[in-house]
């Protein structure tokens, strides 16, 4: 079991005669691993990850964010959250183009820290 993070809030209520009623929520902390491409293609790729143990979700499984950025221009391609599990296929790519993709887990008291980085490039049209 990986390790946590604890967020506490005071509630709106007190509880004579014990003061303050405290919620704690477990936000994830635990990153997705395993990031790797299946398929790349010239204007799409499919990406699959090992998804994030029931012991690790710390709640309810809420979402994957996908963070995908085109190197070239250096500007955002992809950001996009999924309840799907992967493998998941990204389109609409530039052909002939470098990547960097990220994925993290998020329940839903907030997100865990992305993965690692993974560089990938498109194909060129034809190929």
């Amino acid at each position: 079991m990986g390790s946590h993070s604890v967020t506490c809030h005071p509630a709106e209520v007190t509880l004579p005669p014990y003061g303050v009623c405290v919620c704690v929520c477990l936000v994830p902390v635990v990153r997705v691993s395993s990031v790797a491409f299946l398929v790349v293609e010239s204007r799409a790729a499919q990406l699959t990850w090992s998804a994030v143990s029931c012991n690790d979700r710390l709640g309810l499984q809420s979402r994957y964010d996908l963070l995908v950025v085109d190197n070239t221009t250096a500007s955002l391609a992809v950001n996009t959250s999924t309840r799907s599990v992967p493998p998941l296929w990204l389109r609409d790519l530039r052909p002939y183009t470098q990547y960097t993709v990220r994925v993290r887990y998020a329940n839903q008291y907030g997100p865990a820290p992305y993965s690692d980085s993974l560089l990938f490039a498109t194909l060129q049209d034809g190929m």
